[in-house]
């Protein structure tokens, strides 16, 4: 073996787990919520984002190099190395495609087991099973409740199940020629007018308290504001096809 990669998450890769079950805290005492070290024979490189890579120089100072992963991934710093190097795969790691596959076999008969939301599935969960199925996350929020894994995983099933029926009702399907529908850019006042909110304020204004009038102005004035809320609006417009009565507003 060349290397030994080490994360701070635990083995279901919480970011947020027990102390006792970070490993590079255990090791140097260094906490992060996202941190590797690559370990190899003569040296150990620690990998972690732009909110720890200062406080990572200043405790480790020149005993090992510290890459931030936004600009150098684990991935990268190997290559660089422009060595060729062993490691190995979980075979009993699949994906959804793969996952699919399996229980699209005849007379297969699957059991799934869901661990609890914080820690996920034990050690000794993990033995029994013959495939970890991983769900595919954004790089940038890779986090998933139980109740939505599971409810992706439902629906994988369910369209293995019923493919027929969902390619039939698809084709099916059409467009409503009722309505036409058009998207615009408008600025945020000209919406605001349009949809009466700034006239009904005005209204409104007549009958409330200073305490009141104060509140609302300051929400208009939020509305209002650019680099609040950005200046212009994706606004859809409907009309109806046959004698092009307008639905929303010009």
């Amino acid at each position: 073996m060349d290397f030994y990669l080490i994360t701070n998450n635990d083995l279901h890769l919480n970011e947020s787990p027990n102390s006792d079950l970070k490993d590079i805290y255990e090791l140097f005492k260094f906490d992060c919520t996202r941190g590797y070290v690559l370990f190899f024979t003569d040296k150990f490189i620690f990998f972690t984002d732009s909110r720890y890579t200062l406080a990572a120089k200043k405790f480790f100072k020149k005993s090992c190099e510290i890459y931030n992963l936004s600009e150098t991934t684990i991935v990268d710093y190997l290559i660089m190395q422009n060595k060729k190097l062993s490691g190995t795969l979980d075979s009993k790691v699949i994906s959804v495609k793969e996952f699919r596959k399996i229980i699209k076999k005849k007379n297969m008969k699957v059991g799934l087991m869901f661990g609890p939301e914080a820690s996920g599935l034990s050690n000794q969960d993990l033995s029994f099973a013959n495939y970890i199925l991983q769900i595919p996350t954004s790089s940038k929020f890779k986090s998933l409740n139980l109740s939505h894994s599971l409810t992706i995983i439902c629906y994988e099933i369910f369209k293995v199940f019923n493919e027929k029926k969902i390619q039939k009702k698809s084709s099916d399907l059409k467009i409503s020629c009722n309505y036409y529908c058009e998207e615009k850019i408008v600025s945020q006042k000209f919406f605001l007018e349009k949809m009466g909110i700034i006239e009904r304020a005005k209204i409104l204004e007549k009958s409330m308290t200073f305490k009141q009038k104060d509140y609302m102005s300051l929400t208009l004035m939020r509305l209002l504001n650019k680099e609040l809320m950005g200046g212009l609006f994706k606004v859809i417009f409907a009309f109806k096809s046959k004698n092009k009565n307008f639905l929303g507003f010009r």
